[in-house]
């Protein structure tokens, strides 16, 4: 495990220090729409992102020696710099284990910005009736065909991401 965090942490501090310092100017958030899975990255030289040909190289030649490392991937503006994957190919599935609650914040912190979600305490399985179910009311809708348990109404986002559900489901264990 200290192997893995030390390669992200090198991986981090090569491509900050060969990133060529650049203006920060803020933009709005262009909607990409739908993204297809089944199209290939767009393929970028590590040059033309502003990163050190050598350097990306080497980062992922050294992959090889972290123990436990399965894969690196490198992606600077939407754009595939450099992939290896020292155990299997990209093809297989990998366990991310709790990155996906850093993966599901960034997606609930967008939609909140873009008000389709009101914030990560709101009940996953509101306390209504099938019949009275509307789609701003939960996140399933069309799956609630029964009204929910007394767990169910106090599952929230935040209570998944945070680790909080021992305070409302002790009983279920």
């Amino acid at each position: 495990m200290h192997g893995v965090i030390y390669g992200l942490w090198f991986l981090t501090l090569v491509l900050s220090a060969c990133s060529k310092q650049v203006e920060v100017v803020p933009r709005a958030w262009d909607d990409p729409g739908l993204i297809d899975l089944h199209r290939p990255w767009e393929v970028s030289s590590p040059a033309s992102q502003h990163l050190v040909d050598d350097a990306v190289t080497e980062v992922l030649e050294r992959g090889a020696k972290v123990q436990g490392l399965q894969s690196i991937v490198i992606v600077k503006n939407g754009k595939l710099i450099g992939e290896k994957y020292y155990e299997g190919t990209a093809e297989d599935l990998r366990h991310i284990r709790s990155c996906t609650k850093t993966i599901v914040s960034l997606l609930a912190g967008i939609a909140i910005e873009q008000k389709q979600l009101g914030s990560v305490d709101q009940p996953i399985f509101p306390d209504l009736s099938p019949v009275q179910v509307q789609a701003k009311d939960t996140f399933f809708p069309k799956y609630q065909t029964q009204a929910p348990s007394h767990y169910d109404r106090r599952l929230s986002l935040g209570r998944i991401g945070f680790y909080t559900l021992d305070r409302c489901s002790k009983s279920i264990y």
